[in-house]
């Protein structure tokens, strides 16, 4: 029953723990000083390409703006910046994306049975209750009834006078919970043979055979065990799913994986560089586009300076840099989400979430920010959006709403990946005349 539902949630969690495994590299990236060199990255390929093509488009851009104002050919301009947009950072993010060698270790069957047996209270009385009418079932058909009631009462007694004695010896900080647990399994074979063996009298049993009783035993022990395995694995994947997660999170700080390698290290980066080109660039150099559009059909000479201008500082940027070095206030960032839509769409925040969430979390709430944000204004024309935000025990709900038409599912691109990477579950739909995005990104505590 419990490795059935472990493995159809054997996905999710693997996006989970990737999430957490990418945590604690840019946590070794801070702790032990191996940032690299942004220059590494700037100067790889694809990136000094891009680069290059960008800072050429921001000097001609440059040449424009000083031109006079009836000289501007601003659909020239916003042809030039759409093109960059599909032949050069869409397919760079994607490449960069797709060739990401992040090690991240593989959730095993062998580590969730040592979690669910070694690491969390076993719930021995629920499957010695569980156990017990199966046990009178099938000894009563083959050995009678005395027989059957006698093991029965025998194992189901023992098993949980055993887990008692336990257990109290643990909250009184005896044994830990790992000897507490080893206690209990290995007692619920040894302490029900011997009264086999030493104290029910012979004539009970249908053999004289010690080996046959200890393989009896040892049958009796295996299935209990597999019971336990069944109820604690439920009880971790339907209802403890943070509890499991957090004792994933403490083996890798415990390097029970393999260490972090430099790898590692620049894989991590490279996916903050194809978040960056995806997200933030493309949705900057978009809304410039848009913007220029919206001059040309009004011929407001002030606002098509304003977007040019605003294309060039873009343009100029050190891309692997500023992929590395965001603005720090969370605040800041989604202020910035909304000021670089302004005159397209007016975008508000509920920002009485976002104090209480870690670094990690906030960027990746960010992220996903901006790209339902971009994605409303693009594909639905959305004029009006609204984020919202609620935080609970273990995760942060976000909604946004947005008007506009209605949504399509179009074939999945680079802002699905995103979305399936970071978060935990997440949806869209139509609501009367709005278009409704959530999604559900698990905090840290």
């Amino acid at each position: 029953m419990g490795i059935a539902i472990f493995v159809e949630s054997r996905r999710q969690y693997q996006r989970e723990f990737e999430a957490i495994f990418l945590r604690s590299v840019r946590n070794e990236q801070k702790s032990a000083n191996k940032n690299l060199d942004s220059t590494v990255i700037g100067n790889r390929d694809p990136i000094k390409h891009l680069q290059s093509v960008a800072s050429d488009l921001a000097k001609e851009i440059e040449e424009v703006i000083n031109q006079s104002t009836p000289q501007i050919n601003y659909a020239k301009q916003t042809r030039k910046i759409q093109d960059l947009i599909n032949k050069e950072l869409r397919p760079t993010s994607a490449q960069l994306w797709n060739s990401l060698t992040l090690s991240k270790p593989k959730l095993s069957i062998s580590v969730l049975i040592r979690i669910s047996l070694l690491e969390q209270k076993l719930k021995v009385t629920s499957a010695s209750l569980f156990f017990s009418p199966y046990i009178f079932i099938g000894l009563n058909g083959s050995q009678g009834w005395k027989f059957a009631f006698v093991a029965t009462l025998v194992a189901s007694f023992l098993n949980i006078v055993i887990f008692y004695i336990c257990e109290l010896l643990h909250k009184k900080a005896i044994l830990s919970r790992k000897t507490t647990n080893v206690a209990i399994l290995s007692l619920s074979y040894f302490l029900p043979l011997c009264a086999i063996l030493f104290i029910l009298p012979d004539d009970l049993f249908w053999t004289d055979s010690v080996a046959t009783k200890i393989v009896y035993q040892l049958f009796l022990t295996a299935c209990h065990v597999l019971l336990l395995l069944g109820f604690n694995l439920y009880k971790l994947l339907g209802q403890q799913r943070f509890t499991l997660l957090q004792n994933f999170e403490q083996l890798i700080q415990a390097k029970e994986f393999s260490p972090i390698s430099r790898d590692d290290l620049t894989a991590a980066r490279d996916i903050d560089l194809a978040r960056y080109l995806h997200g933030e660039l493309q949705a900057g150099l978009i809304a410039t586009n848009l913007l220029l559009e919206r001059a040309s059909t009004t011929g407001d000479a002030d606002l098509a300076q304003h977007a040019l201008r605003s294309a060039v500082d873009l343009l100029n940027q050190d891309h692997a840099l500023v992929s590395q070095t965001r603005i720090t206030s969370p605040q800041s960032r989604l202020e910035k989400i909304s000021s670089g839509w302004r005159g397209i769409a007016d975008v508000k925040f509920a920002l009485d979430w976002i104090d209480a969430l870690d670094a990690s979390t906030l960027n990746d709430a960010i992220a996903l920010i901006d790209e339902g944000v971009a994605n409303a204004i693009r594909h639905a024309q959305s004029t009006t959006i609204s984020v919202d935000g609620i935080l609970t025990a273990e995760f942060l709900d976000i909604e946004i709403v947005s008007d506009g038409t209605k949504m399509t599912n179009n074939a999945a691109g680079l802002g699905t990946k995103l979305f399936d990477e970071l978060a935990t579950s997440w949806n869209h739909s139509r609501n009367g005349e709005s278009n409704l995005l959530k999604f559900k990104i698990r905090i840290k505590n």
